[in-house]
């Protein structure tokens, strides 16, 4: 290992970094600046863990959001004092709404030079509230506190961050001069005490969280006779997914999968595609009414279905999730179990053979395929997003950006094997080109980002992130010159909308590709978009794919198929 004991500073670092590592936390996302300089020589003089320089303070965080997103792991962030930590804010408050773990390090001033209008000192201590799952300010470095204080502090901010709840944390560190690795002595004996921890690789404190598991009668009371409806939010981890995944092949009951679960896949027959779309039937809505739901993970993405609760639902609905967080936007769950995944798919229910739920919702699914096949048009928004989708080959995975991208992947995407990712914790449209690259990095595997305009240009600094990065990354720009999902809102039919909602711009994206040197295609039908796609694929470098659409036509076409969807199913049912 490596110990920079130049002086206090460095010294704290480096085992800061160090402690980091043990515990599985190995991917620093840096961003330049005087007062973290002990900290990021720290990093960069560690060769067991990977830096990864990004200039911008908020598409770092994105970044790192991306990639505990992709591994499960939290990434460290390091940055300096003043602005720089309010510019994480966002990020933090997505991992926190979406359980992400992330170690934020913010460096501050010391003490003395707090409420004294220092240069670029703020209150940092706090900064994100209740956003974080613990937070810490930690002194200057000094040899009156012992360094096993330091490693347990360490080891208190990893566990916070990967608990049974996790999210971010954050400490605060506070450096006095000098900054640099300038030769001040330590004490030989100030090292004494963590001999031990030194020989060794362990960290200094190991924590085995608790496993959960619920017994088979409770969750069969709940469930009772009737065969219930599965429904699975976005899992924390690969882990998660696999266990779900086989405990799903064994039970036939039909499975209500989001697009951001991980489950959508082809080897699962009881999935039952396009679910979303199914809900536009008042019909179908009065015959899953009575439908007990047992939901599995985090939120979805589709609103209809929470109207579907709010409205129609009258059975018991069963949420099972690894915390107690509450998870209820309708105000109907009945029934909340604190379960690890991997416990609950140890669960064998009592299956009652007799139900036709499972085939009644396939044909109904069978319709709507075979009407999206038929009637969905060529160049339009949905279809863009359901061509990419089956396109992809295994190995490349999707970043699929808020607004009009995710919800048209969920009510419109194909059954696909690679994973897909999105910032649903709270949705925002900043940040999401970062998010994919950062999610590229930890996969370490080509990404596909399919991106709304607006989406990117909230984060067009991030393409300076495309530089470094492993793998190449291909967007799939949809341009619709404004925001196309306010269409959907009863604002639209108000003399206001266009200015004050539409947010029409003149950006040239073809310019945008130029500056951050990424090939550029602007396909103009969708055997052009097949085609540019395919070259994308097959390049070694990162592409631009900007598709033009028309938002008022979009909504168009988005109502037309909920109309068709729904009269075909009101007549098969």
């Amino acid at each position: 290992m490596v110990i920079n004991d130049k002086n206090i500073n460095h010294l704290w670092t480096s085992l800061i970094t160090e402690e980091l590592r043990r515990l599985g936390a190995d991917y620093f996302c840096i961003s330049p600046g005087s007062r973290s300089t002990p900290l990021t020589v720290a990093a960069a003089q560690n060769p067991r863990v990977s830096t990864y320089l990004c200039y911008d303070e908020r598409g770092a965080a994105f970044h790192a959001l991306g990639y505990a997103r992709a591994t499960g792991k939290p990434a460290v962030l390091v940055c300096t004092s003043g602005t720089a930590a309010a510019n994480y804010l966002p990020a933090v408050i997505e991992a926190s709404m979406d359980s992400i773990p992330l170690i934020v390090l913010t460096s501050d001033r010391p003490p003395e030079l707090r409420e004294t209008m220092a240069n670029q000192t703020i209150r940092q201590p706090g900064l994100y509230g209740d956003y974080v799952r613990w937070h810490f300010d930690l002194p200057c470095p000094d040899v009156n506190v012992s360094l096993n204080a330091l490693l347990t502090t360490i080891d208190q901010l990893y566990f916070r961050a990967i608990s049974a709840h996790p999210g971010p944390v954050h400490m605060n560190c506070m450096f006095r001069e000098p900054l640099a690795p300038t030769e001040i002595p330590v004490p030989g004996e100030y090292l004494s005490p963590i001999e031990p921890w030194i020989k060794h690789e362990n960290p200094f404190t190991r924590v085995v969280p608790a496993q959960k598991s619920q017994s088979e009668v409770i969750l069969n009371s709940l469930v009772q006779d009737a065969e219930p409806l599965l429904v699975i939010g976005r899992l924390n981890s690969q882990d998660h997914i696999d266990a779900v995944q086989k405990w799903i092949q064994s039970i036939p009951w039909p499975v209500y999968a989001d697009v951001t679960s991980g489950l959508r896949v082809n080897m699962l027959p009881n999935i039952v595609d396009h679910m979303d779309l199914l809900l536009l039937s008042p019909v179908m809505q009065k015959k899953l009414a009575n439908t007990p739901i047992l939901h599995i993970g985090g939120p979805l993405v589709s609103k209809r279905f929470y109207q579907f609760l709010q409205t129609e639902h009258q059975a018991p609905y069963i949420l099972c999730t690894s915390n107690t967080r509450r998870q209820d936007p309708a105000h109907h769950v009945t029934d909340h179990i604190e379960i690890d995944p991997n416990c609950l798919a140890t669960w064998v229910p009592e299956i009652n053979p007799e139900s036709d739920l499972l085939e009644s919702l396939r044909k109904a699914s069978t319709t709507v395929q075979s009407l999206l096949a038929q009637h969905i048009p060529d160049f339009s928004e949905p279809n863009i997003i359901r061509t990419i989708m089956a396109l992809a080959p295994d190995h490349c995975h999707f970043f699929i950006s808020n607004s009009m991208p995710i919800r048209d992947a969920d009510m419109f995407g194909r059954r696909q094997e690679q994973m897909i990712a999105s910032n649903r914790g709270a949705s925002g449209i900043d940040g999401n080109l970062a998010t994919a690259i950062g999610f590229s990095q930890g996969m370490n595997a080509p990404v596909t980002a399919i991106m709304g305009d607006l989406a990117l240009i909230h984060d067009a600094s991030s393409l300076s992130q495309l530089r470094t990065i492993r793998h190449p990354l291909i967007i799939i720009l949809i341009n619709n010159r404004g925001g196309g999902i306010f269409h959907f809102l009863p604002i639209a039919e108000h003399d206001t909308f266009e200015k004050f909602f539409a947010t029409l711009h003149a950006w040239n994206f073809e310019y945008l590709a130029r500056q951050f040197e990424l090939a550029y295609d602007q396909p103009k039908t969708l055997k052009e978009l097949k085609a540019a796609y395919r070259r994308a694929l097959n390049r070694s470098e990162n592409t631009l794919v900007e598709v033009i659409t028309d938002r008022q036509k979009n909504h168009q076409i988005h109502m037309q198929i909920y109309h068709n969807i729904r009269t075909a199913l009101d007549a098969i049912s």
